[in-house]
């Protein structure tokens, strides 16, 4: 069966949103290639969003075979998408819209003799029924009967906002989402190696003796955690980025490439080299002084696209600031009188 993945032109950059480090397109090709797709067209829109898509795509998705991208100027249907992908005319056709990360067999939707159309709501983890929103997957069959919808042994989730995307990853994290611990359709696969319950450390990372982790916690490939640092619980930290000694993160995501300075206390925000962002929100605050964040690997072409991305979530992927709360409200300063560390 091939699938498609239509673009969200009121959410445009929804296959960005990071979740247990990861983007969400990543967990649907993963979900797709699971379940045994074998080919996937996904739908590109304009601007930084689309194009970062492209990037993670061409450069990151270690699967990429069986992945067509189809660029659009203006909406399609479906089967336009799959046609203009090459894909056969009346093949079934399995459409995820682009905000639903899905879990489970589903083998109800891979019947291609269910019917002509098939739209099925599908419950959300049961550990996040009350957090997260059901998802809906859409079949469409060569046939022309009535569709059938038998059993659907499965969990679906659409993830709104970074605090969604959060939420779903520290579920990930903590092993709340697999109903079936044998079956990898089930659960969110997690990158990196489980060195206690709950804390997940990528290749590459240096964790300083002396620096605290609390479960939850994801640490990214590359990503240096200095003494004194703590880092938990819920956190995910981005690959190669850095945490400064007495730092303390919380209910926290750390883009990529992010140094964090010293004797900094974070906790419900997204933390970037730009600045700081209200996960719920999107309530936003530039910070331009290199002792409290900064980039990395300013200027570099490493660095390009965890700018392009931190430029998608302040543009596009948020609604407009509506709080009165700034996400600065408990930061500690203190953070010493030396530029931020290049490691």
């Amino acid at each position: 069966m091939d699938a498609v993945i239509p673009h969200l032109r009121a959410l445009p950059g929804a296959g960005l949103f990071p979740i247990a480090g990861r983007p969400l397109i990543a967990r649907q090709l993963e979900w797709l290639r699971t379940i045994g797709c074998a080919a996937v067209a996904v739908e590109i829109g304009s601007g930084v969003e689309g194009a970062e898509v492209v990037r993670w795509l061409t450069e990151e998705d270690a699967g990429g075979a069986g992945v067509s991208l189809v660029r659009t100027g203006r909406p399609l249907s479906p089967r336009q998408i799959a046609r203009r992908a090459g894909f056969e005319g009346g093949a079934a056709l399995l459409v995820i819209p682009a905000d639903v990360v899905p879990g489970g067999r589903l083998k109800a939707l891979l019947d291609p003799a269910r019917g002509s159309r098939a739209t099925t709501r599908i419950p959300a983890p049961a550990a996040l029924a009350g957090r997260l929103e059901a998802g809906e997957i859409h079949l469409l069959g060569p046939g022309g009967a009535a569709p059938i919808l038998a059993e659907l042994p499965g969990w679906s989730a659409r993830i709104r906002s970074l605090a969604d995307a959060m939420a779903l990853g520290v579920a990930a994290l903590d092993g709340r989402l697999s109903a079936r611990p044998d079956d990898p359709a089930w659960a969110l696969h997690v990158h990196a190696a489980e060195t206690s319950p709950g804390i997940w450390v990528s290749r590459g990372a240096r964790i300083e003796a002396g620096a605290e982790l609390v479960a939850p916690a994801l640490i990214g490939a590359g990503a240096v955690l200095c003494a004194g640092a703590r880092v938990g619980p819920r956190v995910c930290v981005g690959d190669r980025a850095v945490v400064e000694s007495g730092t303390v993160l919380s209910d926290a995501l750390v883009s990529a490439g992010t140094i964090v300075g010293e004797g900094l206390a974070l906790a419900h925000v997204v933390v970037g080299p730009w600045g700081l962002l209200e996960p719920t929100t999107g309530e936003r605050c530039e910070v331009s002084d290199p002792l409290v964040l900064a980039a990395r690997d300013p200027g570099s072409r490493a660095g390009l696209p965890a700018r392009a991305l931190a430029l998608a979530l302040l543009v596009a992927l948020l609604p407009p600031d509506h709080s009165d709360r700034s996400p600065l409200d408990g930061v500690r300063s203190g953070y010493g009188v030396r530029p931020a560390m290049r490691r």
